[in-house]
């Protein structure tokens, strides 16, 4: 391996691979069997639920960020299909056979709002107006403005209802996606819909907004997965290049940096999913224990991943070089990337780098070097192709570019 400097002063410390970032830790929730959902309050608060055994749901509670986890309190035997809270208080948990469970202490206790609501979703939009349907049955949506206590169906929005995201409370618009493709769209907090250009003739699965007008649709279609975006709040869709794996998806920052989960494992990307990495760690005992089915970022910093067999992953976003920066602007330019092994590197003015440091993508190589100048050019063609992170330390802040190395 080669590192070598032109145009600038750079004092490489270590070349050898000196360090192992941990990006997924497995954790031990104490059950074997699938647990479809998994929900954070905050970094420590959490939930995960699913299949149960006979007598007895799944419906697990920790306090210290998984690391150990209790019963939650909650009066069913019936499997948990999902979890989902508003904020630190308000949550609500429905059954697979239509049961709806809320609790307004953040989970401590949980009250059976509706047993024979027939909903196996719910989508909390604001403290009173929720939305609940039943992902296998056809025209079940319904809405209520009280917090649960009364609900009414909401018609103009036909088919089996796979997939419906609101941005958040504050807003009005919501979007909601079939298992025939048909994909609607709302501007009054759920209470009509209206049905927008068809992006695909295949089952939505998943869709995520980063904001009302850029958002991602995902799904499966008899040729595969397929991802697609738009950039005008659902009236045209383009798909991307990297598919996203018919998957849960989630976004961080409200930034390029994405995640998603599926049976074909747990993915990222730096680029609104135009290129797609798979991140290493996870077990691979083969078959059930590959699938995952759930993902929730409580913050920018950690997220968790649940699936098949017990599974629950811890992510740390840190270790994968991901970082919420500072509110002062600071452009640190990585060109050509992608890059066949020459790259240029542009450091603002006034920024001092106390360190530079260049590792792979799973951790087996990291460099650690001083930068003395603010404009400089590297080869990096004695490394193996793949993605790294080049990181900037200051004095009070880090920056963190991704680079992407042919073969």
């Amino acid at each position: 391996m080669k590192l070598l400097y032109t145009f600038g002063l750079f004092v490489c410390l270590n070349l050898a691979a000196i360090k192992s970032y941990s990006q997924l830790t497995k954790l031990n929730v104490g059950v074997n069997k699938t647990l479809n959902s998994v929900e954070f309050i905050d970094d420590n608060i959490g939930f995960v639920g699913g299949i149960g055994v006979v007598g007895k749901t799944t419906l697990l509670r920790t306090t210290d960020g998984g690391t150990t986890w209790n019963d939650a309190n909650i009066n069913t035997v019936n499997d948990i299909e999902q979890i989902s809270f508003l904020d630190d208080s308000i949550g609500a948990v429905t059954t697979a056979v239509g049961e709806l469970f809320t609790s307004r202490n953040a989970g401590v206790t949980w009250q059976n709002t509706s047993a024979t609501l027939g909903a196996n979703r719910v989508v909390l939009h604001t403290e009173k107006i929720w939305l609940a349907y039943n992902s296998n049955v056809s025209q079940t949506l319904k809405r209520t403005t009280d917090g649960g206590v009364r609900w009414n169906s909401v018609i103009g929005l036909l088919g089996i209802i796979t997939s419906m995201y609101f941005h958040d409370s504050s807003s009005a618009i919501g979007f909601a996606g079939t298992s025939d493709g048909n994909f609607y769209k709302s501007i009054d907090h759920g209470r009509t819909w209206n049905k927008l250009n068809q992006p695909i003739n295949s089952a939505i699965e998943t869709i995520f907004f980063i904001n009302e007008a850029h958002g991602f649709l995902s799904g499966k279609r008899t040729s595969g997965q397929f991802t697609v975006e738009t950039l005008d709040s659902g009236k045209t869709w383009t798909s991307t290049v990297a598919d996203t794996g018919n998957a849960v998806i989630h976004h961080i920052d409200n930034g390029g940096t994405g995640f998603s989960v599926s049976k074909f494992g747990l993915y990222m990307s730096y680029d609104y999913w135009r290129t797609r990495i798979e991140i290493p760690g996870r077990e691979d005992v083969g078959g059930a224990n590959r699938f995952l089915l759930d993902l929730d970022f409580p913050s920018n910093n950690v997220g968790y991943a649940c699936g098949f067999e017990g599974l629950l992953y811890k992510i740390d976003t840190r270790a994968l070089g991901v970082r919420k920066q500072s509110n002062e602007k600071k452009e640190f330019k990585v060109y050509p990337n992608p890059s066949s092994g020459v790259v240029k590197i542009e450091i603002p003015e006034n920024v001092i780098i106390e360190k530079f440091l260049i590792r792979s993508f799973d951790g087996s190589y990291c460099a650690e070097c001083d930068v003395k100048i603010p404009q400089t050019q590297i080869n990096l063609s004695g490394l193996p192709g793949g993605m790294y992170f080049l990181s900037f330390k200051t004095e009070n802040d880090e920056f963190t570019s991704t680079l992407l190395l042919k073969d």
